[in-house]
């Protein structure tokens, strides 16, 4: 029994050593693995710590560069900012000098007008006085000249050169620019206008025809009124004689009213102007005229006027024998 259990114990103090060592040898693998995985950790911390520096000091380059072009744009728009009121300041003064040589332009081309139609006017009273004239000396040498004879010449030549006075003193206020708005009858204009035109409009076999279906007052410059209503006449009267060489020639213009609106027409039969260039008809100095009697700035300054002056509409179109105006003007 006592020999069993020595042997026991020797056995037993034998395993307890050799579990030791395998215990031993278990920690001692666990440590290592340990301290590889910590080794890996650390590996990967580096790396991904290496690669995070890497993106700030790419990130650095690219922002520094960034910065230099931010720098620069503000460097030019500060010297844009700089030059830019002597930029807009030169353009202004450019843009005046352009309106005001149109303007000149205008007014000479109005000039001619002007005087053309005064030439007309003149005629009728001209030939009269040629014939009062000849009346005179053949009374003279007929009969010989008493009082009634003097006093029937001075009354008739004093007829005829107070209506060529009239004329001049016609076109010199209707030509004068008006100061201020004023409240004014858009028909009286119109039929100021006409009458002014007439004698030119008769020279050329043309007819109007005229149609006032309301009475309306209008706000505005009513001598720019009148030489726009007259632009667009002349323009119409131009196409007549270039287009109708046959035909009648014929003017129809309406006034009447829509809303709070007045409304002018002026329509001819011409034949209208072509679709290609209908859209620049309003441009300054452009002309559908074959010849070189078109400035260009008529129907230009006309839409100044009615748009810019007077915060109306003119536009046009074409029907079916010809090309109509419409001017729209705000009542009251």
């Amino acid at each position: 029994m006592k020999n069993f259990i020595f042997i026991f114990l020797i056995f037993t103090g034998l395993f307890s050593n050799e579990f030791d060592t395998q215990l031993n040898k278990i920690q001692t693998h666990t440590i290592e693995i340990q301290e590889n995985k910590d080794h890996a950790i650390l590996q990967q911390l580096s790396i991904t710590f290496s690669i995070i520096l890497l993106g700030i000091f790419l990130w650095i380059l690219q922002l520094k560069k960034h910065n230099k072009k931010l720098q620069k744009i503000k460097n030019e728009l500060r010297n844009l900012n700089q030059t830019l009121e002597e930029r807009v300041q030169i353009e202004v003064e450019k843009n005046k000098k352009h309106q005001l040589i149109m303007l000149h332009q205008s007014r000479l081309a109005r000039m001619g007008q002007t005087i053309n139609m005064i030439a007309h006017q003149w005629r009728q009273p001209l030939n009269n006085l040629a014939l009062i004239n000849q009346v005179l000396v053949l009374r003279y040498n007929k009969y010989g000249l008493d009082d009634n004879a003097i006093n029937e010449f001075k009354h008739d030549s004093t007829i005829q050169i107070e209506e060529m006075s009239n004329t001049i003193n016609d076109f010199k206020d209707f030509f004068k620019p008006d100061r201020e708005k004023v409240e004014f009858d858009p028909k009286a204009v119109i039929k100021h206008s006409i009458r002014l035109m007439k004698p030119s409009l008769i020279s050329k076999h043309i007819q109007i025809f005229i149609e006032y279906r309301d009475t309306v007052k209008l706000i505005g410059y009513p001598n720019e009124f009148g030489q726009s209503i007259m632009n667009i006449l002349s323009n119409a009267k131009d196409a007549l004689v270039e287009n109708n060489h046959d035909k009648k020639r014929e003017i129809y213009l309406n006034l009447y009213t829509e809303h709070d609106q007045a409304v002018i027409t002026i329509t001819d039969n011409a034949g209208g102007i072509a679709s290609e260039v209908i859209n620049n008809i309003f441009d300054p100095y452009f002309s559908t005229k074959t010849t070189k009697a078109g400035t260009g700035l008529g129907l230009y300054m006309s839409k100044m006027i009615i748009e810019e002056h007077m915060h109306g509409q003119l536009s046009v179109s074409n029907n079916k024998n010809g090309t109509c105006f419409t001017i729209r003007l705000k009542i009251g």
